[in-house]
Formats: structure tokens, sequence, C-alpha cells
């Protein structure tokens, strides 16, 4: 099963996004369909999903940016959990759900994020220096994407515990429970 497979997509939004991603493979022509076996920096991963840091890597975005964590948060993430799942974890605004900054990302709008708010110009990441391990492993020219989703579930793991209240004072449940 794929990761966005498991997060409980209505059917149409599941075809919606598969048709907008197709769109951009053809736009953006990713390693994969230049035969490339390395990146080409075409931004394919940026505009197709954002990327999740863990605790420590929002740090270290913070520190790189110049903001507190909380203030990082509160411009530039969402706060989301998986369906069923009790970890809450922050992941870059996408361009359609920028008005959720600091927010919870309600299930209906998860499917289609848009480009990650730290895609800049020619398709070049804001945050290269500091980019999460979620950005770093993937690979689109690899047709395999097992390696990709387990690195993204280890991530969030790394935010139970708690982790987004006890390290960055934001409690994930109130959040969601604002949205209901």
């Amino acid at each position: 099963m794929s990761f966005f497979g498991g997060l409980g997509f209505g059917f149409s939004q599941q075809i919606e996004e598969q048709d907008r991603l197709e769109e951009l493979r053809e736009k953006l022509r990713p390693a994969r369909l230049r035969g490339k076996k390395f990146c080409v920096k075409c931004g394919f991963c940026c505009h197709a999903r954002t990327c999740i840091p863990t605790p420590s890597e929002l740090k270290k975005i913070a520190t790189f940016l110049k903001l507190t964590p909380k203030a990082l948060i509160k411009k530039y993430y969402a706060i989301d959990r998986k369906s069923g799942d009790e970890i809450y974890y922050v992941k870059p605004l996408g361009k359609n759900i920028k008005d959720l900054a600091g927010k919870f990302i309600p299930a209906s709008r998860t499917f289609n994020e848009g480009d990650c708010v730290f895609l800049g110009k020619n398709n070049l990441c804001k945050i290269y220096p500091v980019r999460p391990a979620t950005a770093k492993a993937s690979k689109c020219w690899l047709q395999d994407k097992d390696k990709e989703n387990i690195i993204t579930e280890q991530t969030i793991k790394k935010w139970g515990g708690n982790q987004l209240k006890k390290q960055f004072g934001i409690d994930g449940n109130k959040e969601e429970e604002k949205v209901e």
C-alpha cells in the first residue's frame, strides 16, 4: 500500500490527485522520464507532495531561516496526522493550503496540497542545505517507493510521545478540535 493509499482519501480525490500528478510529470519531465538516474532538479517531488521534518530537523530549518521553531510552524507549516493515528506532526504548507499555517489540516484537504511553500524560482528548494531526510529520500527515478515510504513512516514516529506539544508548545489535539 502506498503512503497516500493509507490516508483514507475518497475515490474521486484519488483520481483528481493522480491526474494532477500525471500533468506535472509531463510538464516537469522528472529524471525517470528523461532516462536519468540522478536528480535533474525539475521540482517534481516538491510539486507532488511536501516532505515531513523530524522535530530536530524542524529546529535546524528554524535556525536556517532565523526563526523560532514555533514561529516557523505558525508561518510555514500545517499540523497533520494520519487517519487513525495519534501522532501529530508538521509538514510544510502547499500552495493550496497556505490558509492553514499553524493549523490542523482537515482530512478533506490533505490529498492535494500543491507546491511546497519552500519551492522557489526555477524549482529550487529555499531550504536545500537543511532539507529533511524525507526530501533527501525522494528519488523519482526509482520505480520502488517503499524506501521513501519507510523513511516517511520513521519520521512520523519521531513525533510520537506528543513531541509537537513537548518541544514546540502546540497541542495537535486542540488544533484538530478547532477544525471539527
